[in-house]
């Protein structure tokens, strides 16, 4: 009886195997749950960077424009990825070179510059797998100097600036812990008086370029 009925079930299962092929079915395995492979831009990240300045100052109507030089620094960030869109948020500190200097005559020289700056800003990028075009902005200071020095005589005077900045910019992932990215600031620090009652305006355009490490 046993083997009746396993010849019954062959058969019936033939036959119904049979019929779905005359009706053009083909059974095929369920495929397999789809995995995104783009790259995860969420993460705490520390980098360094170099780059070139130009500045303009303005004082009672009178401006410095001739005002240039190489900077360098370090920063910090985080950002967290909704699915392509990443928003984050960036801190960092510059040490610079852009300055103007000019012969007074007499051995003397004027000096007047940035010393060092630093921005808080927010991100807002488009990631496409391991490239994300960004846009940035926030808020920027800046420590301003104007010196005065000759064979026995040496004078400066600082201020401290405060004001606002904006960019945007493109960074690239190398690795799944290293990016790479180029950035375009503009900044206007607000105005200081260096104790003269007279406001100095001061305002930048910032390239540069760096690398991040992701954690």
């Amino acid at each position: 009886m046993k083997n009746i009925a396993l010849i019954a079930f062959v058969g019936a299962l033939s036959t119904s195997t049979a019929f779905a092929a005359d009706l053009g079915v083909v059974q095929q395995p369920a495929p397999a749950a789809y995995t995104s492979g783009a790259f995860d831009w969420s993460g705490f990240y520390a980098g360094a960077n170099l780059g070139y300045g130009w500045a303009e100052i303005e004082q009672g109507g009178f401006t410095f424009d001739e005002i240039e030089g190489v900077l360098g620094g370090v920063r910090v960030g985080y950002n967290y990825d909704l699915g392509g869109f990443v928003l984050g948020l960036e801190g960092d500190i510059q040490m610079s070179d852009v300055k103007y200097t000019e012969d007074l005559g007499g051995g003397a020289t004027g000096e007047l510059g940035i010393d060092y700056f630093g921005t808080l800003r927010v991100r807002a990028g488009v990631a496409v797998d391991r490239f994300m075009p960004y846009v940035t902005g926030g808020v920027a200071w800046a420590r301003g100097s104007v010196s005065v020095s000759g064979p026995s005589f040496s004078d400066e005077v600082t201020d401290n600036f405060v004001g606002w900045t904006v960019g945007g910019g493109v960074e690239y992932a190398v690795t799944d812990n290293v990016t790479v990215k180029g950035e375009y600031l503009y900044a206007d620090f607000g105005a200081a008086d260096f104790d003269t009652g007279v406001d100095v305006n001061l305002t930048s355009h910032i390239v540069r370029a760096g690398v991040n490490f992701k954690f």
